[in-house]
């Protein structure tokens, strides 16, 4: 059985919680062609923490980008996910999840 087949990313879940900004905007994602990266830069990577875990069983979370986020170090944010470009897949024997946001809004504590 194809494990991608029935594993996918619970945008609902997410998209109801809220995170803290642990470092906004770590490095740039470029664009790979033939396998190869070019100097295109097509987002950016940042790091949130989980703060109200709920039934998440994380306690951090990266989210790729295609803007730069405005938020700061430590201020919380809610994320909207792009599940066109969100993708699930196996990199050495590992299950990972390059998950993407749409939109990155400071939450009123966060502001």
């Amino acid at each position: 059985m194809n494990v991608l087949k029935i594993v996918g990313v619970n945008s609902p879940l997410l998209e109801a919680c809220t995170f803290g900004v642990k470092n906004p905007n770590v490095k740039p994602i470029y664009e790979f062609k033939d396998g190869q990266r070019t100097e295109k830069v097509i987002g950016y990577l940042s790091e949130l923490v989980v703060l109200d875990r709920g039934p998440l069983f994380l306690e951090t979370l990266e989210i790729r980008t295609e803007f730069k986020i405005s938020a700061k170090a430590s201020e919380t944010v809610e994320i909207k996910v792009d599940n066109e470009k969100t993708k699930i897949y196996i990199q050495k024997g590992y299950l990972k999840c390059s998950l993407w946001a749409l939109d990155v809004v400071k939450t009123e504590e966060g502001k």
